[in-house]
């Protein structure tokens, strides 16, 4: 009988160990997609590649988009300036240095998904501006949201984060530079939108969990 026990006593010790390994393995997976997700999810253009002591706007290669951490900004004529000029907001920013309206684009450079969640916005010249005007953001689901940016004196660089209601889960988002709303723009947030096939992959490991959970309670 007691060898019986001590039998017993064995099997429900590897069994407990069996199912303490499951669930950290199940966990620590869980864990590491998570991480991995939050990781390539946030990502924030600062063009900062772009530092230049130019006291003048400088220019792109005609014709050329930029782009950055997997991102695509396109538009006419996208310059910025040097930090030795006048209108330099303390770090690069770009514009669209183009006579009229103009449209800029963001987009993930492969087309996929994602969310924006705010920009940075400047006046484009130095000195006073006697009107407020706004600048007027649409996405690619045809969702629209507008910042203005107040009379005064620029350039004055402010925060303005985007609708998660309207800007999430798009393909571009567009905007215009006219000569009524010169601007520039930087310190674009934008997110990934998980592939549906990490999600089912953490589901399933989920479901495993909880499984082996109430297959051993």
């Amino acid at each position: 009988q007691n060898a019986q026990i001590s039998v017993e006593n064995q099997y429900h010790e590897n069994f407990s160990l069996r199912t303490i390994t499951m669930k950290t393995f199940v966990a620590s997976l869980a864990l590491c997609l998570l991480i991995s997700a939050s990781t390539r999810a946030s990502v924030v253009l600062d063009f900062e590649a772009l530092v230049d002591a130019s006291s003048s706007a400088i220019a792109l290669a005609p014709g050329t988009s930029y782009e950055e951490s997997g991102y695509q900004i396109s538009g006419t004529d996208l310059s910025y300036y040097g930090s030795g000029a006048a209108a330099y907001t303390g770090s690069p920013a770009l514009f669209a240095n183009s006579i009229g309206n103009s449209t800029i684009t963001l987009t993930e450079s492969t087309g996929a998904l994602f969310n924006l969640l705010s920009i940075d916005l400047a006046e484009l010249a130095s000195g006073p501006h006697a009107t407020p005007y706004s600048i007027v953001f649409t996405a690619s689901n045809a969702e629209t949201q507008s910042f203005e940016l107040p009379a005064g004196t620029g350039p004055v660089v402010r925060s303005f984060d985007f609708d998660p209601l309207k800007f999430t889960a798009i393909t571009s988002v567009s905007w215009q530079q006219t000569t009524a709303s010169g601007h520039q723009f930087d310190n674009i947030n934008v997110s990934a939108v998980p592939e549906p096939s990490s999600l089912a992959f953490l589901a399933m490991f989920a479901g495993v969990g909880a499984f082996t959970r109430r297959r051993h309670q």
